[in-house]
């Protein structure tokens, strides 16, 4: 990861203005309130978090934001925990995290969650295609063998009431906007989606219900993209 280079002049605020104009947004987009009978999921790429220079109002204002939700997957988390500890400083005492190891471009991927709604089951781990495999994983019209995924999607199953489901927290490759890397992005995305399905029908998988989160470096949500009719290549259903 690369920090971006800081605003100049800098940005200033008034920490509590902003949170003001963050409880009016959450109205306008009718992100609705905790409650026991529903799971309100996320996802959030914090981009360079640990390496960005980032004050503490600016945490607290994005622990703010995750703390309207009972689970958010994130991504770009650096090698670095500080600034991980501290935006759980400024969240509630139930929240709790767990991470993946870094992996391409030196980023963990995991979940941040609200315990006092959620429980995490035994499974843990990174989602990998055997070689086996790969060369099941082409599509039409795109170019390039998939050799593997460059960040590792990151499952962890969890159980809220009766509900028992794996979520999965993605960053697929992103690279450049040619053509090359985003046929390998989709490459990605197929893999992905596969991977959902097979665990779905699987007698034996964890738990069938398979929950897919994160940042999809989703070009355009239509059928012009390679990236968007590879996820729907397997029936995942998209948002």
């Amino acid at each position: 990861m690369v920090p971006h280079e800081q605003e100049q002049p800098r940005f200033a605020y008034a920490a509590a203005t902003e949170r003001q104009a963050l409880l009016a947004t959450k109205m306008l987009r009718g992100i609705p309130q905790k409650a026991d009978d529903r799971l309100l999921a996320a996802t959030w790429n914090l981009t360079n978090f640990g390496l960005q220079e980032r004050t503490d109002d600016d945490i607290a204002l994005m622990a703010e934001i995750i703390g309207w939700f009972d689970l958010v997957a994130i991504q770009e988390i650096a090698d670095s925990l500080a600034h991980l500890h501290l935006l759980l400083s400024h969240l509630p005492a139930s929240y709790r995290v767990i991470l993946s190891d870094i992996g391409g471009n030196d980023e963990r991927a995991g979940f941040l969650y609200d315990s006092d709604k959620l429980t995490r089951l035994e499974l843990a781990t990174e989602v990998a295609v055997p070689p086996s495999d790969r060369h099941y994983i082409r599509l039409k019209g795109v170019s390039g063998a998939f050799e593997g995924f460059d960040r590792n999607p990151y499952a962890v199953a969890f159980r809220a009431g009766a509900l028992e489901f794996t979520a999965v927290c993605v960053h697929l490759f992103f690279g450049s906007h040619a053509y090359y890397d985003e046929d390998r992005r989709a490459l990605e995305a197929y893999a992905l989606a596969r991977w959902a399905d097979q665990r779905h029908k699987a007698a034996g998988a964890y738990s069938q219900n398979i929950l897919v989160l994160g940042d999809m470096n989703l070009p355009i949500r239509d059928n012009s993209s390679n990236v968007y009719t590879a996820l729907k290549a397997k029936r995942l259903i998209l948002p």
